[in-house]
């Protein structure tokens, strides 16, 4: 099991659906959760925009710009989802709780960087008929950031689309078999950018 994994797992033994957070994300702004708390232990929510909010430390002289996506996201240092890489290919993604331990899981903080990145979330459906979502909440001031939901032999069953709210892209496909599934985000051309993922799967 790889080193990520046990990160996402671990906190699951301690009611990690009353935190989502790692409990140290270091002196790097990350993007603020949208509910309570918005940020770990240690940390404020700096709001420049209702768009742009970062989780920053208390003890920290960054400027809330080092990983937000926001139009300053060529300053992103590459460095804010390190504990989730390498996870380029459905051959070494990052392992999500679903639907082992949770139906759903909200990653705070992610990156979309260098340029050329993309990251993968594997997840199953135990299930016949269940439905998932995935949302990327991002600043497209930053660039296109895209998602895509992904077949066990990652082949795209859904491209996500925004519908209304442009820092907001969805990819929701009904009664899927069951089997293995990814959720896939990427830039488009040259783009670096933060983004906050949700997968959530529901049905019977």
């Amino acid at each position: 099991m790889s080193a990520r994994t046990l990160l996402l797992l671990a906190p699951l033994a301690a009611l990690l659906a009353c935190n989502p957070y790692n409990p140290d994300l270091g002196q790097t702004p990350f993007r603020c959760g949208t509910s309570d708390p918005a940020c770990p232990e240690g940390y404020v929510c700096v709001e420049n925009s209702p768009a742009d909010r970062v989780c920053v430390s208390k003890n920290s002289s960054a400027a809330p710009d080092g990983g937000n996506g926001g139009t300053d996201a060529s300053l992103i240092d590459c460095t804010g989802d390190n504990n989730q890489e390498p996870n380029e290919t459905i051959g070494d993604p990052t392992v999500t709780p679903i639907p082992d331990f949770q139906d759903s899981l909200q990653l705070v903080g992610m990156q979309i960087c260098p340029e050329g990145d993309v990251d993968v979330y594997y997840f199953r459906i135990d299930t016949q008929g269940k439905n998932v979502k995935v949302e990327v909440m991002y600043s497209s001031g930053g660039g296109t950031l895209l998602v895509d939901v992904l077949n066990q032999d990652g082949t795209s069953i859904r491209t996500g689309t925004s519908s209304g709210n442009p820092d907001l892209i969805t990819a929701e496909v009904p009664n899927l078999p069951i089997g293995k599934y990814y959720a896939q985000v990427r830039g488009d051309q040259g783009v670096r950018n933060g983004y906050d993922l949700t997968i959530s799967v529901t049905g019977p």
